[in-house]
């Protein structure tokens, strides 16, 4: 699967300067739904997480319509737990830094709107753990996964000529840290270069 997605990142890059094109550079957040498969019992909650993301984008324009989207992100996901039990409550986030390779198609429907969908893939950097209330510290039994694969679907707005918001959501295909998915809704902002 790495073989195939460094392929198409291949390809998709090398394209690049042979198509009409776009590059942007861009950052926003991350809101992390989390999903387990564990029995948390009810002293466990799941929480929503905020965290950054930011990176190039590259839009490579096959036809009128039809397009390659692809780019290298730095971001920050997270699985967060508020643990209320004994008396004691607080909260653990179990937190990712890793490189994001999306590379997705996307169909544009005119100037301003366009939509897309695919695959991106999580290549972890480094992680750790925070917590907050009753708890002083917290460390990692469990290492976070090295690789998670998403699916992807969003939709990319651009109200002025060098600027696009995209809105897309990412549902994790894989474990992020033990049984535990990570779902993710994401805003960002680009500024394109043209």
């Amino acid at each position: 699967m790495r073989s195939l997605l460094f392929a198409a990142v291949l390809l998709c890059s090398s394209s690049v300067f042979a198509l009409e094109n776009k590059i942007s550079l861009g950052g926003g957040v991350h809101a992390n739904f989390v999903d387990t498969d564990l029995d948390l019992g009810e002293s466990v909650n799941e929480e929503v997480s905020g965290t950054l993301v930011f990176g190039p984008k590259a839009t490579i324009k096959l036809n009128d319509y039809w397009g390659i989207r692809t780019g290298a992100f730095i971001q920050e996901k997270a699985a967060g737990f508020e643990i209320k039990e004994s008396g004691l409550k607080g909260e653990i986030h179990i937190k990712v830094i890793s490189a994001a390779v999306p590379v997705n198609l996307q169909y544009q429907f005119n100037d301003n709107f366009a939509v897309f969908g695919g695959y991106s893939a999580d290549f972890k950097i480094n992680d750790y753990c925070t917590v907050d209330g009753d708890f002083d510290t917290c460390s990692l039994e469990k290492e976070a996964k090295s690789f998670v694969s998403n699916a992807t679907l969003g939709m990319s707005i651009t109200p002025a000529k060098l600027w696009d918001i995209d809105i897309s959501y990412q549902h994790g295909l894989n474990d992020f840290f033990y049984k535990t998915k990570v779902h993710t809704l994401t805003f960002m902002a680009f500024y394109n270069f043209q």
